[in-house]
């Protein structure tokens, strides 16, 4: 049998070994009372008894008018999704649940912070609601110093500022409970006046089906610190246009964050931003709204630059250079027309490896210098990678077709004054496969469209990478 809870008058539950908070302690969660009280005193008798961890809200809305100070392996449980609403009271002008907040510094070196801060909690099957209409100051939805805790089928909007900022820096080992890293699994960050949600750790914390969309600022932003977190299965989007300083679904300043399957779109900035080192992305990156002006991903970034709404990465307002090494970047780059492109090589210094296909009418596929192992394949038509379905029998002063990410050629004898027809975007490539036992050689610059003009002659049974940067085809390998 359950250890029982503690006995009072406002404490019948004998047998299970959780606390109902309306039945225990009186909640209303009918939309007008505040429950403070009875959601204090739920968590206080819930951290004296083994067996009583669990605090169930049962459906209702319950309205907070102050901050209630989360604890230690405490559960606090709803009966779904809009079901369970907590949310804040008209002018509370505050934070909703809260612990160590003056333990947060997303800036502070790695491991220089607290060991100490709350762990082993949860929040499962409940909404937060921020009220932000009718809030003024600082008002998060969740602002925690704490580690190894779980939030499942959790939906955080309508704060005012953020909707969570949490934040563990005590250094790569475990501080004896459990591990460090959070998980949260199905949950949702919307409708924010700041941030869905910024990290600046527990490192290696687990995103598993998670939604951030129609914040004000960025989507997901992961400071310095959240290393080795991994996301899978996120969408991020509907990102705030016009903002001062950018509203980006994605802002990574961490090292080894890997986002699989994951799509980011709607910004009128930038996309993703990658500048720690050996992050990994799969998925979609898409224009959407902000397609005009937009960038798709960018890896690295220069010295002396505008940051981005609170960046780390920066000295007195202006950008620290970031040069990562070893990023990885797979997928589809879709209608991201800005000055910068779709991919983004803003400081990477070519150690990066994109494998990516962009689809745009116009603007750059990619500006700086992949590395060589990448693959960047455009058009005004994506072709996917194609290659041409037979070797083509060209003869001297014809044309290679561009269109195709792998065109195959097969001469039946040495040939001259080859031509490459004109590509479509800046950073397009295409792969000349010379599949013949004859050289080709193309004609002079201005008619070949080749950079190296007659010298650059492709031998027998030989390839060339051929690069278009917007006036000529120029050799990359």
């Amino acid at each position: 049998m359950p250890t029982p809870g503690p006995q009072s008058p406002n404490f019948t539950s004998l047998v299970e070994p959780f606390i109902d908070i309306k039945r225990d302690f009186a909640a209303q969660g009918d939309n007008q009372s505040i429950d403070n009280a009875p959601l204090n005193n739920a968590l206080s008798a819930a951290s004296q008894r083994f067996g009583a961890g669990k605090i169930y809200l049962p459906p209702g809305t319950y309205i907070l008018n102050a901050p209630v100070t989360m604890l230690s392996q405490i559960d606090i449980e709803g009966a779904g999704p809009e079901k369970t609403i907590i949310k804040l009271a008209n002018n509370a002008n505050c934070d909703m649940f809260v612990a160590n907040t003056g333990l947060i510094g997303l800036g502070a070196g790695f491991g220089s912070g607290n060991v100490g801060g709350i762990f082993n909690f949860s929040f499962r099957n409940l909404t937060l609601d921020g009220n932000k209409a009718n809030q003024s100051g600082t008002s998060y939805g969740l602002r925690i110093y704490g580690y190894g805790f779980i939030l499942e089928n959790v939906r955080i909007r309508n704060f005012l500022t953020d909707g969570m900022l949490i934040d563990w820096n005590g250094g790569s080992s475990s501080p004896g409970q459990d591990q460090v890293g959070a998980q949260f699994v199905n949950c949702k960050w919307h409708d924010n006046g700041g941030c869905g949600f910024r990290v600046g750790g527990p490192q290696k914390s687990q995103f598993i089906n998670c939604e951030t969309f129609a914040n004000g600022l960025h989507g997901i932003h992961l400071a310095p610190n959240a290393r080795d977190c991994a996301f899978t299965n996120l969408l991020s989007y509907g990102a705030a246009q016009g903002v001062t300083g950018g509203a980006i679904p994605i802002l990574c300043e961490a090292n080894n964050v890997r986002f699989v399957n994951v799509r980011a779109q709607d910004s009128d900035t930038v996309q993703v931003v990658l500048l720690g080192n050996e992050d990994l992305y799969i998925g979609d990156v898409i224009g959407g709204t902000g397609n005009a002006s937009t960038s798709g991903i960018q890896i690295g970034q220069a010295s002396g630059n505008t940051p981005y709404n609170g960046q780390i990465d920066q000295s007195a307002g202006t950008t620290t250079a970031q040069t990562p090494i070893g990023s990885f970047v797979e997928g589809i780059i879709d209608s991201c027309l800005g000055t910068n492109g779709s991919v983004w090589l803003a400081n990477d210094g070519g150690q990066s490896k994109v494998n990516v296909t962009c689809k745009q009418a116009s603007g750059s596929a990619v500006t700086g210098t992949p590395a060589l192992s990448s693959f960047i394949n455009t058009g005004a038509t994506p072709n996917g990678g194609s290659v041409s379905a037979t070797a083509v029998a060209i003869a001297n002063g014809n044309t290679i077709n561009t269109s195709n990410a792998v065109s195959r050629v097969n001469p039946g004898a040495n040939v001259t004054g080859i031509i490459m027809a004109p590509g479509v975007v800046p950073g397009q490539m295409c792969f000349v496969d010379n599949i013949s036992a004859n050289t080709v050689t193309f004609a002079t610059v201005g008619t070949s469209h080749v950079s190296d003009g007659s010298t650059a002659a492709i031998p027998a049974n030989a390839g060339r990478l051929l690069v278009w940067d917007g006036t000529n085809w120029v050799r990359a390998a």
